[in-house]
């Protein structure tokens, strides 16, 4: 049995998004999965909230690229959720 010696790069830690308590699912029309390459991000009913929805990510599907995010200083430039209620956490 031959083992394969070859020196291989440290793999980063791997990341996913995050919703914060505060999402509302932007009222039924979530943006956030407008920008979600990978389609990780679904809305569900928020039965504390009604009629508001949360969303929820499937951690197998989310490459963690962060498009989700609102970008900029505060989440001031919008190109994610416009409620800046997702971030991105390392797994381990």
């Amino acid at each position: 049995m031959h083992l394969d010696t070859t020196a291989r790069k440290p793999r980063k830690n791997r990341k996913i998004a995050v919703i914060d308590p505060w999402c509302t699912g932007c009222g039924g029309a979530p943006v956030c999965m407008v920008y979600c390459k990978s389609n990780a991000l679904k809305p569900v009913k928020d039965p504390k909230a009604y009629p508001f929805m949360m969303m929820t990510v499937d951690s197998a599907t989310c490459i963690g690229c962060g498009a989700c995010v609102a970008n900029g200083r505060q989440g001031l430039m919008i190109s994610g959720c416009p409620w800046n209620a997702i971030h991105l956490a390392s797994v381990t």
